[in-house]
């Protein structure tokens, strides 16, 4: 039997399948949010609306929250090295 017709294979598919899909979308979320912060700079941080930046406070919570799913779900360092080792067959390190 190929390794790409094995139970281990479709149990490491179905493993990378659903860290994709709960993990890829926080972590453009994240990116997003770090470029707006740097676009705005201080800005960012201002929780109400200001004559530079009129929706600052939606940016402002958008900035904090950004991260939560990151956190909540484990950090993504963590999800990343489970991953490499479980469906990479990499060493643990």
């Amino acid at each position: 039997m190929d390794f790409a017709d094995s139970p281990e294979h479709a149990a490491l598919r179905s493993e990378l399948r659903r860290w994709l899909e709960s993990k890829l979308p926080s972590e453009i979320r994240v990116r997003i949010s770090d470029f707006a912060s740097t676009l705005l700079g201080p800005y960012a941080m201002v929780g109400g609306p200001t004559e530079a930046v009129p929706d600052a406070s939606r940016c402002f919570h958008r900035v904090l929250g950004a991260r939560q799913p990151t956190i909540a779900g484990g950090t993504s360092e963590i999800q990343r090295n489970i991953i490499s080792e479980r469906a990479l067959g990499l060493p643990k390190g």
